[in-house]
């Protein structure tokens, strides 16, 4: 029997072959399930999808999306900041210490030298059973956090090389090149930053616009300003 797999909406297999998809919380929580084995795609040719530029590029656009959701959260109340809209991460407050803590658990997956599949998935059961959004009060404590987490990633992502970016980690029961699992962390703060524009805007607050072409137009409207 296979169980829920590792990404949003990821669809699996039941007993009667039928594919069925999981809530986005069961799925961004399944690294905790240990039983089963996600089916994953064979992809043909090399494991690293993207360059070392590339991956620098997409970390930089990440810390720079994250950082404008930050912003537009500090218009918010502590009491709006908190309130439950009744999500899968139930209030903005809720799905940043979610956003943070994944941006934080991947990147220690990420700097231990040689992870086991059971290293990875104790880590991860471990990580998940300690997810408490109360720990944040406020949106200060929040962005403390982050920029803990954001200092540790900028290292990390700096080192990388493309040789490096090729390097197999265990996933359950298979193995996920680290230039995938980057991809995949990306993508994963982009869900869930949509998600939060989303609540900002059932909270009557503007939300930032956090597009990957404004960034890119920001970045260079700001390095032909320094000419």
């Amino acid at each position: 029997m296979v169980q829920s797999g590792y990404w949003h909406n990821f669809s699996i297999a039941r007993d009667s072959g039928t594919i069925t998809k999981v809530s986005e919380t069961t799925a961004c929580r399944a690294l905790a399930n240990t039983r089963g084995e996600a089916r994953l795609p064979k992809r043909k040719g090399s494991a690293i999808t993207m360059t070392k530029d590339d991956i620098q590029l997409l970390y930089e656009f990440d810390r720079w999306a994250n950082n404008r959701v930050l912003q537009a959260a500090s218009t918010l109340s502590a009491e709006e900041f908190t309130r439950d809209l009744g999500g899968s991460f139930r209030s903005v407050r809720d799905t940043l210490v979610h956003i943070v803590r994944c941006e934080e658990g991947w990147l220690t997956c990420w700097n231990e030298p040689s992870p086991s599949s059971t290293f990875v998935m104790d880590f991860w059961k471990r990580h998940h059973a300690l997810f408490s959004p109360n720990a944040f009060p406020d949106l200060a404590a929040v962005q403390l956090k982050w920029a803990e987490v954001e200092r540790e990633q900028v290292e990390f992502v700096n080192r990388v090389t493309n040789e490096s970016l090729g390097r197999m980690i265990p996933v359950r029961t298979t193995q996920i090149s680290l230039a995938h699992l980057m991809q995949h962390l990306a993508n994963h703060s982009t869900y869930h930053r949509g998600q939060v524009t989303l609540m900002m805007r059932q909270l009557a607050a503007e939300p930032l616009a956090t597009d990957f072409a404004m960034f890119l137009m920001e970045d260079r409207r700001e390095v032909a300003g320094a000419r």
